[in-house]
């Protein structure tokens, strides 16, 4: 659900398209899938300090940093990967950006 926040960024993704500037285009990419990405890493460090913090605690260790630690492995790479996959493909494709082409992709 976190994710959808990316969406904040669509007006400077769209307006800069419209304006042919490709860079500002590409940061906007950037940043809401970065903005989306971090808000998905607080959940999960969230969600697991809540269901496997039993499990933790009967360890001894720290939760908060065990669950920081483990989702920082794959939500960091795949953050960096997302973002900057996001960015060459709009970049080269920015007809997926038009409205036109969402509403024949929809019809279908």
């Amino acid at each position: 659900m976190v994710v959808g926040f990316a969406a904040l960024f669509r007006p400077l993704v769209v307006s800069a398209a419209e304006k042919g500037r490709k860079t500002t285009m590409i940061w906007a990419i950037a940043g809401g899938t970065v903005l989306g990405g971090i808000l998905r890493y607080a959940a999960h460090v969230l969600s697991g300090v809540v269901f496997f913090g039993a499990t933790a605690l009967d360890l001894g260790e720290n939760v908060w940093w065990y669950s920081i630690a483990y989702n920082a492995g794959y939500m960091i790479p795949s953050i960096i990967l997302t973002a900057a996959v996001n960015g060459f493909l709009f970049s080269t494709a920015p007809r997926l950006l038009k409205r036109e082409n969402l509403r024949l992709q929809s019809a279908r």
